[in-house]
């Protein structure tokens, strides 16, 4: 699954932007990664669908953008 995930995926616009974006992915793999990517993402839509859940929004949403600006499709073509 990591060769599908790299930050030099999304093209930053300063070395700070590139070095937070990196950190944040390390820390996905290190935390969040320990599990499977697809019960780790389905583990965030339970938690999105529950209302009464409202506080982990934000970190999840963070996560999940930083997981779709460092992937690249399976196929591993870019447009």
């Amino acid at each position: 699954m990591s060769q599908y995930l790299n930050s030099r995926h999304f093209p930053s616009v300063s070395p700070e932007e590139n070095f937070k974006l990196k950190t944040k992915l390390a820390f996905l793999r290190d935390q969040e990664a320990s599990r499977d990517f697809f019960s780790v993402t389905g583990n965030y839509r339970r938690i999105l669908a529950n209302p009464h859940q409202r506080k982990p929004w934000p970190e999840i949403q963070d996560k999940l953008m930083t997981l779709l600006k460092c992937g690249i499709c399976g196929s591993g073509r870019r447009r």
